[in-house]
């Protein structure tokens, strides 16, 4: 006995046929083409003119994580001829603490532009102030991931 389809499995076929073709393409009305055709790239200038080539990041910063917890950055900002990041660092021992910091400037997307590194000297259960600052041509911002402290 051959086998026949059931009445509603030919109709169900014709109606996944018809979507699949009016979702593939379909008929062209004429009002334009039928996918987005690509426009030029647009792109925003880089943050600095500085080449990545110019810059040399270090590849071991020393960090210690209990002064890496008692340094804050409290700015980041340009400056008349570039950028600078400053913020504090308090000392919480019996004694004065050197902490050496190091920062990098960076673009948003995380490219290194820039480094600086500075030692401030706290008193005992002191906070003293700490800046660097870096010459850079900047057009856009930066910022100022604090990298390393020891």
């Amino acid at each position: 006995m051959p086998h026949r389809l059931r009445p509603w499995t030919g109709l169900t076929l014709a109606t996944a046929m018809l979507l699949l073709t009016t979702a593939c393409g379909g008929a062209d009305d004429g009002s334009g083409p039928a996918h987005p055709t690509p426009g030029p790239v647009q792109s925003s200038p880089p943050a600095v003119t500085v080449k990545q080539a110019d810059v040399t990041v270090p590849s071991k910063v020393g960090n210690n994580p209990d002064k890496r917890s008692a340094v804050s950055v409290t700015s980041c900002k340009a400056t008349a001829d570039g950028w600078m990041a400053a913020g504090t660092a308090t000392a919480t021992k019996s004694g004065p603490e050197t902490f050496t910091i190091t920062v990098f400037f960076t673009t948003e997307q995380a490219t290194v532009v820039e480094w600086g590194k500075t030692t401030v000297t706290a008193r005992a259960g002191a906070t003293a102030t700490w800046q660097i600052a870096k010459r850079l041509p900047v057009r856009s911002t930066l910022l100022c991931p604090l990298r390393g402290v020891a």
